[in-house]
């Protein structure tokens, strides 16, 4: 006697369906979770030397992850350009005055690659250049007033430059 399954047909096309779908869901959430179809704006910042800046490096704004880093290119003119993303949820705060700054850890422990939102209303176009704190650009962004972030240097050195006072 031969065993047979009465609707054998219909229940392996509905588990087909049901894994099918499985991997739709599967790849929405992962899609979601890797900012696959989110609309991140990109910008460039032009440092010195590449030291300390890597790919997929966050782009941070008071402790907060708003980015990060794509990539980094050696010009011609021997300057390194860096090409970095804000997240769609932080694109608004890049006004006219914004600065980045690549943060040195005093003790080591690695770099910060940090972004100052300008105070200015207009925002910048995607791709244009963000000047670096402490360049004449930043500087002439704080005459005009639409940046408050002109001074440049590590803790280190404000502390012990407090300290010499107090000696």
């Amino acid at each position: 006697m031969r065993f047979r399954i009465r609707f054998a047909e219909q229940i392996v096309g509905a588990l087909v369906i049901f894994a099918f779908l499985s991997l739709v869901a599967v790849m929405v959430f992962l899609g979601r979770s890797q900012r696959w179809f989110s609309r991140d704006s990109r910008y460039r910042a032009h440092f010195d030397s590449a030291a300390g800046i890597s790919p997929n490096m966050e782009v941070q704004y008071r402790g907060f992850a708003v980015g990060t880093v794509k990539g980094r290119l050696l010009l011609p003119t021997d300057r390194v350009e860096v090409d970095f993303v804000i997240f769609e949820e932080y694109a608004a705060r890049v006004t006219e005055g914004s600065l980045v700054e690549l943060q040195a850890s005093p003790i080591g422990l690695g770099n910060r690659f940090l972004f100052y939102p300008g105070l200015g209303t207009a925002r910048l176009d995607e791709g244009a250049v963000i000047p670096r704190r402490g360049t004449p650009e930043a500087k002439e962004l704080a005459v005009r007033g639409l940046t408050s972030i002109t001074e440049s240097g590590d803790d280190i050195t404000k502390l012990l430059s407090r300290a010499g006072t107090l000696l």
